[in-house]
């Protein structure tokens, strides 16, 4: 592990900014949704550009599928800053594993000594903090086929160096607004997300509404989401309309209680 001599000085530029990106960590962790295990968790990376951006603890019904607050800012990275996704650091509102993961291995950086809940590149000069990297998509919706287009054009800045099977999700919020996940692959898969679960993860790190229509593209393939995307948005988005690709043929329409009749809704736990 590298100790950066300048974090024996409290008023160092850098240990500023890593205590900034710790402070927007924390009053983050207050959008985790995270009923079962009571551990709110929030996570915000800073990219070589100066944004930043969020990720928030995920609690599942099926505990298995709970999406850690690192895992979710990493993937939402891929889609809100798909050409700058090169993260300088990175701050938990809690004290990161003692290996430093999955901070080192899925973002490449060298854990800090000395400070147990940030993460640096090493020899780096951090930027200066430019605010949130924008979710939003640009563009309108005005029918099913227009989103699952919209959705295609997404799933280009998927990360899939294992599978080559690039996923894209839009989702529509109340107002109108667009937002999208990807499907993002890394070094150990158990960390890695579907399109589907990224747009969910990204909905609550920026704390937006629950969007009312979901639309589903997978380039190589006809789309439905796989069985844990299936329990994760009877979780957190059961009134969505889903919208899936089926080629030239019209979008397929469909809800979560419909892709998951008889679904575990956690009661007793």
């Amino acid at each position: 592990m590298r100790v950066h001599s300048s974090f024996f000085h409290n008023l160092d530029p850098l240990n500023v900014t890593l205590q900034r990106l710790r402070d927007l960590a924390t009053t983050l962790a207050q959008r985790s949704r995270v009923p079962f295990s009571n551990r709110p968790e929030g996570v915000v990376l800073l990219l070589d550009d100066g944004r930043t951006v969020p990720g928030v603890r995920l609690d599942s019904t099926a505990f298995p599928l709970t999406i850690p607050a690192a895992t979710a800012a990493w993937c939402i990275a891929q889609v809100v800053a798909p050409q700058a996704a090169i993260v300088a650091a990175a701050s938990s509102s809690e004290i990161l594993a003692a290996d430093g993961e999955p901070l080192h291995t899925d973002f490449g950086l060298d854990r800090v000594e000395t400070l147990p809940w940030a993460a640096v590149r090493p020899n780096t000069s951090l930027p200066h903090l430019s605010g949130w990297a924008t979710p939003f998509l640009v563009g309108r919706v005005e029918t099913p086929g227009e989103g699952v287009a919209m959705a295609r054009t997404v799933a280009v800045r998927a990360r899939v160096p294992a599978s080559d099977f690039p996923v894209g999700c839009v989702g529509q919020l109340p107002d109108g607004r667009l937002v999208g996940g990807v499907n993002v692959e890394v070094d150990d898969w158990t960390r890695s997300l579907c399109a589907e679960r990224t747009l969910v993860s990204l909905v609550a790190a920026y704390g937006l509404d629950t969007p009312t229509d979901l639309y589903l593209t997978c380039l190589k393939a006809s789309c439905t989401p796989c069985g844990g995307c299936r329990q994760v948005l009877m979780d957190q988005f059961p009134a969505a309309t889903i919208w899936m690709d089926r080629g030239e043929a019209a979008p397929e329409r469909t809800s979560p209680p419909s892709l998951l009749p008889g679904a575990f809704v956690g009661e007793g736990l």
